[in-house]
C-alpha cells in the first residue's frame, strides 16, 4: 500500500506473504525514490511522478525483477537498493493465520499461548450469508477452536497494520469473545444514531485476551479493539493510539445527478463522508483512535501517521454512552500489567534502540536541513552503519545467552490449510518442508550468506513487541482470578 509523500511513494503497509513482504528489506514509512527494471536496468527517479505511474513501474510480469531505490524510514540520510522478483500475491497469504507458542522458563511450568494475526476484516460482500463464503470471522473461529483444543492459557489477537474492511465482520468477530451486546454506534449528519449489535449468545473464547495494535490499525480494527476495551474484555497493547479513522464513506456516481441527455461516460464518482463511528462508551474513534492500556515504545512515535495528520480531518466528539453489561473479566489488572511491563522495557536494549531511533528522527525533522558536503554525508552513513552493526552484535550475544538454558519458545504455525491436521508441525519442521521452493526476493548484497542473514533476525520471528506482548499475556494469565468468582457489572 503506497501513498504520495514529498515527490516519492511512501509505504503504508505490506501485504503479508507477498514478494515485497518476503524481501525483508521494506518497512512501513520507507520512501521509494526510484524504480529500475531487471537486474541492471537504469533506476528511474520517481520525483514528480503521480502515484499511479509509480505503481505501473513497480508492477510487471510474474518472475521478472524490479529494483527499488529506497530511503529508509529509520535513517532518512541513507539510501539502499533492493531487488524483488515479481510474483502473484495469493489471497490465502492475506487470510487469518495463527501460531501456538509455548513459552518455557527454567523456573516456571510451560505456558501455551495462541497468537492470531488478522490483516483485514475481509468478506465476500456478495455472498456473505451463503455457507462457505470467505469470512474473516469464520476463519478466526476455525483457528480459535483448534488453538483451544491445544489447551492454550491465553490468546493474542494481532491487529497491527490492519487497515479495516467489512464493518459487519468486525462486529461478528468481536462477538467471538463476548456475549451478545452493542459493539459500535453510527451517527449521520442529521444526528440520527444507530447501534450495531453482536448476536452471539455465548463467546467462543472466554479466557485471558490481549489485542495488540499500532498506528496503522484503522477503521474496523479500531471498532473491534474499542468494543473489547470498553467491555473490559481485553487488554489493548501496543502504540500509544491507533490510526483514528472514525468515519464512514460512500461512493456517489456523478452521472446519476446529471441531466438526462448529458454525456456521462466520463462523469466519474465522488467519495463522500456520510457518518461517524462512536464507541459504546460514547467517544468517537475519529482522530483519537483507541488508546493502548499498556503502551510499548514504537518507531511510529517519530512518524506523522494517523488521521490527525491528514488535511482537514473531522474532529473528535462524543455522543451518549450506551447501557451494556461489562464482561466477567472486568476489571482487568491494568495497573499491575503496566508496572511489570515498564520494568521489563526499561531493561530491554531493543526498546532502547527504538527510543534512540525516535529521538534521532525527531532531531532530523526539527533540524529540517541536510548537508551537501560529501565527506560529512559519508561520515554520517558510516556512523549509521556502525550503529546498526553494533546493535546486531549485541542482539546476537543476548540471543545466545537466552538460549543457554534451552530455547525459550516452541512455535507451531497454524494456517487454514493445516488447522485440521492431527499433529501440528513446529516452525523448524515447516521451514524444512519449504526449503526447496524458489526464493521470491533478495537483497542486492548477494554476497552475504544465509548464516549472516539468520543472525540479523529474531528467533522464530518473535521481535521485541511480540516478545513483550507474550510476557504481558503470561502476566495476565497469572493475575486472572477463577472466572467462577468473577462478577459482571453494568455500565
Amino acid at each position: 500500500m503506497l501513498k504520495e509523500k514529498d515527490g516519492a511513494a511512501e509505504i503504508q503497509s505490506l501485504v503479508s506473504g507477498g514478494p515485497a513482504d518476503k524481501s525483508g528489506g521494506l518497512h512501513v514509512g520507507d520512501l521509494i525514490t526510484g524504480v529500475g527494471q531487471g537486474l541492471d536496468g537504469e533506476v528511474m527517479p520517481t520525483e514528480g511522478l503521480k502515484l499511479d505511474r509509480i505503481v505501473q513501474m513497480i508492477r510487471g510480469e510474474e518472475n521478472t525483477t524490479v529494483r527499488l531505490k529506497v530511503q529508509p524510514a529509520d535513517d532518512p540520510t541513507a539510501f539502499r537498493e533492493l531487488k524483488i522478483v515479481r510474483a502473484k500475491v495469493e489471497i490465502k497469504d492475506t487470510l487469518a493465520k495463527a501460531e501456538l507458542i509455548e513459552m518455557n522458563k527454567p523456573d516456571a511450568p510451560p505456558v501455551r499461548i495462541g497468537w492470531i494475526e488478522l490483516e483485514s476484516f475481509y468478506a465476500d460482500m456478495e455472498n456473505m450469508n451463503r455457507k462457505g463464503a470467505v469470512s474473516a470471522t469464520a476463519h478466526v473461529r476455525s483457528l480459535l477452536e483448534r488453538l483451544q483444543k491445544e489447551k492454550i492459557s491465553g490468546l493474542v489477537l494481532d491487529l497491527r497494520g490492519n487497515g479495516g474492511g467489512s464493518l459487519e465482520e468486525a462486529i461478528r468477530l468481536t462477538g467471538l469473545f463476548m456475549k451478545s451486546g452493542p459493539v459500535v454506534q453510527q451517527r449521520d449528519n442529521r444526528n440520527r444514531v444507530e447501534a450495531r449489535f453482536s448476536r452471539n449468545s455465548e463467546p467462543v473464547y472466554s479466557g485471558p485476551l490481549v489485542v495488540v495494535t499500532d498506528r496503522a490499525s484503522a477503521s474496523a480494527s479500531e471498532i473491534c479493539a474499542a468494543a473489547l476495551q470498553d467491555y473490559g474484555r481485553a487488554v489493548i497493547v501496543g502504540d500509544k493510539a491507533t490510526f483514528g479513522k472514525g468515519t464512514v464513506q460512500t461512493i456517489l456516481g456523478v452521472a446519476d445527478h446529471m441531466p438526462l441527455f448529458s454525456a456521462r461516460d466520463r462523469a466519474g464518482s465522488l467519495k463522500v463522508t456520510i457518518q461517524k463511528f462512536y464507541r459504546i462508551a460514547g467517544g468517537s474513534t475519529q482522530r483519537e483512535g483507541v488508546k493502548a492500556d499498556v503502551v510499548l515504545p514504537s518507531r511510529y512515535d517519530a512518524m506523522e501517521v494517523g488521521e490527525s495528520f491528514l488535511k482537514e480531518p473531522l474532529p473528535y466528539d462524543t455522543i451518549k454512552e450506551m447501557t451494556y453489561d461489562m464482561a466477567p473479566t472486568n476489571p482487568l489488572p491494568l495497573t499491575d500489567l503496566r508496572s511489570r511491563s515498564s520494568e521489563r522495557i526499561g531493561k530491554n536494549p531493543e526498546f532502547s534502540y527504538v527510543a534512540d531511533y525516535v529521538q534521532r528522527t525527531q532531531d532530523l525533522i526539527k533540524k529540517n536541513s541536510m548537508t551537501l558536503n560529501e565527506n560529512v554525508r559519508l561520515k554520517e552513513d558510516a556512523e549509521s552503519e556502525a550503529r546498526v552493526n553494533t546493535q546486531k552484535e549485541e542482539r546476537k550475544g543476548r540471543i545466545a545467552e537466552a538460549n543457554k538454558g534451552g530455547d525459550p519458545y516452541k512455535v507451531f504455525p497454524l494456517t487454514l490449510d493445516t488447522v485440521g491436521e492431527v499433529t501440528l508441525k513446529t516452525d523448524a519442521e515447516a521451514k524444512a518442508a519449504e526449503k526447496d521452493k524458489p526464493k521470491l526476493s533478495a537483497s542486492l548484497d548477494d554476497e552475504e550468506d544465509d548464516a549472516t542473514s539468520k543472525e540479523e533476525t529474531f528467533p522464530h520471528g518473535i521481535e521485541p513487541v511480540k516478545a513483550e506482548t507474550l510476557e504481558i499475556v503470561r502476566d495476565l494469565i497469572s493475575l486472572t482470578p477463577d472466572p467462577a468468582k468473577g462478577t459482571a457489572k453494568t455500565n
